[in-house]
């Protein structure tokens, strides 16, 4: 008969979290932190452009909808991605919100006219709301 408790038998069958050094703790901060200052960039940084893009573009008319259209979708897209990431996995998701983020951002770049790049800003915005979302969860777990 052994001389542990019931209680105390469950919790010596539960193997431990294999412990990270400090190196790569602030390896996969540092990501993070990255993720969050892209998202955080994009959502400011068009704004001093925007006058100069609505020139090439010619669109003075639908000038807000650049960045209107990040602000919108990256709100829609957050709660979303929390959840979808319960299901799937932080990191898996935040793979694809990078990627999604990184696709937008090039397609936005070779956008030849407004109507373009208010879509391709739009998709932006779906892929920095996980980045944001995702990567403050991912420090959270």
């Amino acid at each position: 008969m052994s001389s542990l408790t019931p209680a105390t038998q469950a919790n010596a069958s539960i193997p431990l979290a294999p412990a990270h050094n400090h190196q790569a703790i602030m390896r996969v901060i540092g990501g993070i932190v990255l993720c969050i200052l892209l998202a955080a960039l994009d959502q400011t940084v068009v704004i001093p452009a925007v006058p100069a893009i609505a020139n090439d573009l010619n669109g003075f008319g639908h000038l807000s909808w650049i960045v209107t259209a990040y602000l919108i979708t990256s709100t829609v897209a957050t709660p979303l991605y929390g959840k979808l990431s319960d299901s799937f996995g932080r990191r898996r998701l935040l793979m694809v919100a990078i990627t999604l983020f990184i696709l937008a951002s090039a397609a936005c770049a070779l956008a030849q006219s407004l109507g373009q790049l208010i879509m391709f800003r739009a998709l932006q915005g779906i892929g920095g709301g996980g980045l944001m979302s995702l990567a403050q969860a991912a420090i959270a777990t």
